[in-house]
């Protein structure tokens, strides 16, 4: 699933990955308002980004579904 950060070029920071550019803009308002009292930088950006960890929930989600599969392969060997 890709996932989306916000990059500030005058700060030479990244947000954390975020599920939605929605999410990743939202966090860059904060770091607008926060660091430049609103205004917006030269260049920048929300990326995409394709390798990021999973955020905790869908780290849930896939534990519940592999410990499910491996339940159910347990009853077809016993």
């Amino acid at each position: 699933m890709p996932q989306y950060v916000y990059r500030c070029p005058v700060c030479r920071t990244s947000s954390r990955p975020y599920s939605s550019a929605g999410r990743a803009d939202d966090r860059g308002q904060v770091h607008r308002d926060e660091h430049h009292h609103g205004d917006h930088p030269d260049g920048e950006r929300i990326e995409q980004i394709q390798h990021a960890m999973p955020e905790p929930g869908q780290m849930a989600a896939l534990a519940f579904v592999t410990a499910l599969i491996l339940f159910a392969l347990l009853l077809k060997i016993i």
